[in-house]
């Protein structure tokens, strides 16, 4: 079984699973990947390099979506 640690979300610490990428948690929160900014840490993350990046205990994370309009 992976272990367990807190990361923080928006401003929420939430549990996550060791071993998981961005991209997972953003699959769980329900959001689609094309109209999103990811922020860890204080660094932008590149869509494509959603799916390899390991998320880490205590990591920041800020997921922004936005919309279009007119």
């Amino acid at each position: 079984m992976k272990g367990v640690f807190l990361i923080i979300l928006n401003g929420t610490k939430i549990t996550y699973i060791a071993g998981q990428t961005l991209a997972q948690l953003i699959l769980k929160q329900n959001i689609t990947t094309q109209n999103i900014v990811a922020e860890i840490n204080g660094v932008i993350i590149h869509h494509n390099q959603f799916t390899s990046t390991l998320l880490h205990a205590n990591d920041r994370i800020e997921l922004i979506t936005f919309v279009g309009g007119g």
